[in-house]
């Protein structure tokens, strides 16, 4: 049975396997178990010429197996005695769609979180700190006149607050809506904290010399808080109070009080310190509760300030 064994050992190593291309890839086709061809010798049979019959039996038994000589790498073949072949079927990889899904998802969030921050700053008022390198926004101005024709100056608001917009009284839009949002706010600090709202003085300067004569002013006053005083002014006395806020305002060149033209403004409120300094800035995005509430911190900050520094100046004394 020793002989017998080697020998057929033999004949299956010296037997080179079929090979076949599948997908670009060589496959290589298992032989059947050779185990079960032992069965055709006998075990007493010892010869050397034996020995050869049988590794011939053995290679007849082989080829004359089913399936043995497929070229095919997905089949699959049984032999006698139940032998089976080995499925050579070569699997291509998947790949798998959750890295590519997870990372997806992360640039989404990303972007509705980076869409979310900046619309929150923009909904939040840039407070002003008094320091070195702070912004050059404000200044004294004269010259001007309000819409009852008397003279108008920034010396005249020492102590108070002021709250600046510029615009025009034609804006079909935009001023009218921000002078009610303006409106809103102060009623809502009256409502809240009167003393508070007595500091604040509301004032428009406008960015149209030509058609915003005092007269038209004081019919456009009408329409809004009683509180308003309305500024203009020759037009270099204008242009020179806009620098000093940094305003930016365009008209038409070559047009007279009676044509019909639109002029381009920038669109802030301007709350101004008691002595004439910028403590904050209000665009439009912000709205009137929001506006009331920053003003009345703000101020209520800034007298605490003054306070604590008058008491400390009088404890020196």
């Amino acid at each position: 049975m020793g002989i017998m064994t080697r020998a057929l050992t033999a004949a299956a190593c010296v037997s080179a396997p079929a090979t076949s291309r599948f997908a670009g890839f060589p496959v290589v086709q298992v032989m059947p178990s050779l185990a079960p061809a032992s069965r055709f010798f006998s075990a007493d049979a010892a010869s050397s010429s034996n020995v050869a019959a049988a590794a011939a039996s053995a290679a007849a038994v082989a080829s004359a197996t089913p399936g043995a000589g497929a070229a095919d790498g997905n089949s699959k073949g049984k032999g006698s005695d139940n032998t089976t072949m080995f499925n050579t079927k070569v699997h291509q990889p998947k790949m798998n769609p959750l890295p590519m899904l997870f990372a997806l998802l992360m640039g989404i969030g990303g972007y509705i979180y980076l869409t979310q921050a900046e619309r929150k700053q923009k909904t939040v008022s840039s407070t002003v700190t008094h320091q070195s390198g702070k912004i050059e926004i404000g200044g004294p101005f004269s010259g001007l006149v309000d819409q009852d024709g008397l003279p108008a100056s920034s010396d005249q608001y020492a102590g108070q607050y002021t709250l600046i917009y510029f615009g025009f009284t034609h804006c079909p839009d935009i001023c009218p809506t921000e002078l009610q949002k303006m409106m809103r706010a102060i009623n809502k600090i009256e409502s809240r904290d009167g003393e508070v709202a007595s500091l604040i003085k509301p004032i428009f300067i406008s960015v149209d010399p030509l058609r915003d004569t005092p007269a038209k002013l004081k019919e456009h006053s009408k329409h809004y808080h009683p509180r308003i005083r309305w500024l203009t002014g020759p037009p270099d006395r204008l242009l020179d109070v806009a620098k000093k806020f940094r305003m930016y305002f365009s008209m038409p060149e070559d047009v007279t009080a009676e044509d019909d033209y639109n002029v381009d403004h920038s669109i802030f409120f301007f709350l101004m310190d008691t002595k004439g300094e910028l403590l904050n800035y209000y665009g439009q995005n912000l709205n009137a509760e929001e506006i009331a509430t920053s003003m009345t911190k703000i101020i209520k900050d800034d007298r605490r300030k003054i306070n604590s520094g008058a008491s400390e100046a009088a404890a020196q004394k």
